[in-house]
């Protein structure tokens, strides 16, 4: 069981926001944007890690 996030929300992760908004708050606007955000953060460190990975060859 989850207590909360503590401190004023200062120790929200991005997913348990995004679980918050949806399920919580019915905010799901918010909930699908956060999650593209992620998304595509995601992608950039991905790539990024790959073309550093490819430069070390």
């Amino acid at each position: 069981m989850l207590t909360g996030t503590g401190a004023g929300g200062s120790t929200t992760t991005i997913s348990i926001f995004i679980y918050e908004a949806f399920f919580r708050h019915n905010d799901i606007g918010v909930a699908v944007a956060a999650s593209l955000i992620l998304l595509a953060l995601s992608f950039a460190a991905l790539t990024g890690l790959l073309r550093l990975a490819g430069a070390r060859r």
